[in-house]
């Protein structure tokens, strides 16, 4: 079988049991017209218990030998998978010949075949009819009427073989007697349903038959949950085929009843009240039990006709009850009630009064305010629309959102809000108020119905707004559509100066494929993720906040809620934060009038755009990290990761703040060595290493700048204390982190006056004799100076390490150490070096480190 071959044989067979799939019955279907003809139906008895109890892997080869066994028998361009447990046969020639195979076909099924080493008993209940077929309408109807009869064989038992003549007149006889033939232009193509329109006409009538017939009668609309899905995960033709299957389903348990398919997963009929929630959940338990479809359910809605409805408006009031079933509820079913009247009266007055309401200024933006999380202050605000009614009162979202998107006006209230948060800018700025950026919610409808981005661009430029101050919300589940026109505008709004947001990232099953496709500068993470806050939610949620930092977008988690998420958003590195825990929706006159009492600081645009910065830095790091802001003669810590609070109280800082503390006081050693460093970041712009002695710990610091402001620079450091470094990383610190010392100081020693030694820390050129102590001070002092300072300078360096004074003269310094130049021998010749000495720790009262290096 060449490539080609093999490619075709995929596309036109089933791959579990090999037989033809539906999309080439269409084709042989008409090559029958005019010949004798038995259509028959056949279905695996007792296959859920192959499927369910031994497992779905032991059903597919059930289902795969009875295939094969089909195809021996009948021929393999005669047997088709209906899907599930489900087969077609097309036989051309007399029923006789055909019940004959069939006989042979029933032997050999029960002649017990092995499936996985176990000694199987196979049957099928076959419906069948037969007749010559003169038309494709004709054809399709043995089909269903096939159908039908392989019902009624096994409502009579297993193995049973139900058929009969084709009867032109078999869909509108009976006692019912509701119906006539259909005209092909009425009926769905793909599953042969009458469709939309001739539903719509035909509704009326049988409405009117519904109530001169004796008992209640209902209209029923049924959804197929999850049918999107399912065609994204198993392909078009798989969801046509579940389709046609449903469809059959749906004739055969209301019989004789008005049956249609409105668009893609719905279908509605008119029927008795009776036993209808049984034949709801019939239909169900058939459409789950092929395997392939356990990601679908079924969700019906029903009215109960009281007299005088429009067909329409029976549909609708369906549709709603069937929409108010929970996703994951196990009803399948629920009857239209006051509670859902009352819903339906108040979406007709929003349709009929929308105009009126964007006039009169019913509908209100509402700011919900999102803070930074490194500072606290408010950075930026969600626009969203609040419909305060005269008649209504305050309508929330969800009391109007949904009902202008399926009236296709939502477009409508979208360009509303977006020109109201432009006047808002426009009418702040020209008060001398502070601004923030506000972003602003678009949907599907937006680019289909409109040309959003001129509207946007219309708004911006009447009032006057710069671009980076209004923000474009896109939610996830709209970028799943492949439609052109939505890239189209995004791309359009991107390129334009827009920042461009996904909202509710992670709410939908499809997120990471929509983050490759599109350009975001920003996430919104749904907060589900933490609802229960647990070890799992927290991993996702910092394993998201990573990904979302190594593509250079910016985080913002919303629906934040409690203290605990906020700590631990900031301290993964969320950059914003959004929900009740800081504030709830409010009219944005009221929000900037508690930003003006001081209930939030605000963030100023100069300010957003340092801070922006400072937020790609990815703050997910195991090693001792924090990020330290320097304006001149001033630090502030912006974070510190666990991992650097433990390095501090190994130096006997108990708390950032306190190393804060120190940092800006005069009186501790190392502040001016911290602003000289800092100072020398600033005109390098690059990574700069400072090693330093704290409390008698040799340490390292390794830091670049990440973001700058004028005179501002946020730093990100990374701090090793080598001193207390632990065995088994001893020797790696001290290879990768006193090399670098070693390049800044010639000598360190610590000398000890109690027990008159001095040992060395480190002798650049000498790594042995690191560690060698050596006994009388005064001794080694007085030999040093002979041999390595200049004649004229050894009584000052007596002087200056002298021992009797030096830890008096320690205590009187305001820095804490003390240090002088003189000339020492360097390859034979005198140099001029720095001496330092500073206290070992500053409660130690006896010990004090030395260190020489180069002026």
């Amino acid at each position: 079988m060449t490539a080609e071959e093999e490619l075709r044989w995929y596309k036109t067979h089933d791959q579990y049991t090999g037989c033809l799939n539906t999309t080439v019955l269409p084709e042989f279907g008409h090559a029958l017209l005019g010949k004798p003809l038995v259509c028959a139906v056949m279905n695996v008895d007792d296959f859920n218990y192959y499927n369910d109890v031994l497992g779905r892997e032991y059903g597919d080869k059930v289902l795969a030998r009875v295939g094969q066994a089909l195809i021996e028998h009948f021929g393999e361009n005669c047997v088709f998978s209906l899907g599930g447990d489900e087969f077609e046969v097309l036989f051309v020639g007399e029923t006789e010949e055909f019940l004959r195979i069939h006989n042979e076909l029933e032997q050999a099924l029960r002649n017990r075949y092995e499936v996985e080493g176990k000694r199987v008993s196979l049957t099928v209940s076959t419906g069948y009819i037969y007749g010559t077929p003169q038309t494709g309408e004709e054809e399709r109807q043995f089909s269903w009427m096939a159908a039908r009869q392989m019902f009624e064989a096994k409502r009579q038992g297993k193995m049973r073989c139900v058929g009969q003549a084709y009867d032109e007149d078999y869909f509108y006889k009976g006692n019912k007697g509701k119906l006539r033939v259909f005209r092909s232009d009425e009926l769905d193509s793909l599953t042969g349903l009458l469709n939309l329109i001739a539903f719509r006409e035909r509704g009326r009538k049988a409405i009117r038959l519904a109530e001169a017939s004796e008992g209640d009668n209902v209209v029923l609309f049924l959804n197929i949950v999850n049918f999107k899905r399912f065609n994204e995960k198993y392909g078009f033709e798989e969801g046509d085929a579940l389709l046609q299957r449903f469809a059959r389903d749906l004739q055969e348990m209301f019989e004789g009843d008005l049956v249609a398919r409105f668009a893609e997963d719905h279908f509605c009929v008119v029927t008795a009240r009776d036993g209808v929630e049984n034949a709801v959940e019939m239909l169900r338990d058939n459409l789950r039990s092929n395997p392939r479809h356990s990601i679908v359910s079924l969700h019906a809605g029903a009215y109960l006709l009281t007299g005088g409805e429009r067909i329409i408006e029976a549909c609708d009031r369906a549709r709603i009850a069937s929409e108010s079933i929970p996703a994951h509820a196990g009803e399948c079913i629920r009857f239209y009630d006051e509670v859902m009247d009352r819903m339906l009266t108040r979406q007709k007055y929003i349709v009929e009064n929308l105009d009126t309401a964007l006039e009169q200024g019913y509908v209100q933006v509402y700011l919900q305010p999102v803070i930074r999380a490194m500072s606290g202050e408010m950075c930026g605000a969600e626009a969203l629309a609040r419909w305060v009614d005269p008649e209504y009162g305050l309508l929330p979202p969800f009391a109007f959102i949904s009902t202008l998107e399926e009236n296709h006006l939502i477009h409508k209230l979208d360009a509303y809000i977006i020109r109201e948060v432009c006047r808002l800018y426009r009418e702040r700025t020209d008060a001398g108020e502070y601004v923030i950026p506000i972003s602003f919610n678009l949907s599907r409808l937006d680019f289909e119905l409109c040309n959003m981005v001129e509207i946007v661009e219309n708004a911006v430029k009447e009032f006057d707004v710069p671009r980076e101050m209004v923000h474009v919300e896109i939610t996830e589940s709209i970028l799943n559509d492949d439609e052109n026109y939505i890239r189209t505008g995004t791309d359009e709004l991107h390129r334009l100066g827009y920042q461009l947001w996904m909202d509710d990232f992670g709410s939908g099953y499809s997120s990471l494929n929509v983050l490759k496709e599109y350009d975001f500068d920003e996430l919104k993470i749904d907060m589900k993720f933490l609802s229960s806050f647990n070890d799992k939610s927290r991993k996702i949620i910092t394993s998201v906040i990573d990904m979302a930092k190594k593509l250079g977008i910016q985080t913002l988690a919303e629906g934040v809620e409690t203290e605990e998420q906020a700590a631990f958003l900031t301290q993964v590195g969320c950059e914003k934060l959004q929900g009740y825990y800081f504030g709830r929706p409010e009219p944005a006159a009221e929000l900037m009038d508690s930003v003006a009492r001081g209930r939030f600081v605000q963030e100023s645009v100069d300010t957003a755009i340092y801070r922006d910065e400072i937020g790609k830095v990815n703050l997910i790091d195991e090693h001792s990290m924090a990020i330290l802001e320097y304006c001149p003669h001033e630090f502030r810590f912006l974070f510190a990761n666990d991992a650097f609070r433990e390095t501090l109280k190994t130096l006997g800082t108990g708390s950032v703040e306190q190393a804060e503390e120190n940092l800006n006081s005069r009186s501790f050693p190392l502040t001016r060595l911290f602003n000289n460093y800092a100072q020398k970041l600033a005109v390098s712009r690059g990574a700069e290493r400072l090693n330093f002695v704290d409390n008698g710990n040799i340490c390292t610091l390794l830091g670049r700048i990440v973001a700058h402001r004028h005179e501002r620079i946020a730093v990100q450091i990374f701090l090793i204390n080598l001193s207390q470094a632990k065995d088994n990383q001893r020797s790696t610190l001290m290879d990768e982190t006193l090399r670098a010392l070693y390049t800044v100081f010639d000598e360190v020693y610590l000398d000890d006056l109690e027990d008159d030694t001095e040992m060395a820390l480190f002798v650049n050129g000498d790594e042995e004799s690191i560690g060698r102590k050596t006994q009388s001070l005064k001794q080694i002092y007085q030999d040093y100076a002979a041999k390595e300072i200049h004649p004229e300078d050894r009584a000052a360096y007596m002087a200056f390490t002298d021992l009797d004074t030096v830890m008096e003269r320690l205590d009187h310094t305001t820095k804490g150490f003390m240090y002088e130049y003189f000339r020492t021998k360097e390859n034979g010749e005198f140099v001029r070096k720095l001496h330092t000495i500073i206290r070992n720790r500053r409660d130690d009262d006896h010990r004090f480190i030395i260190s020489v290096r180069d002026a």
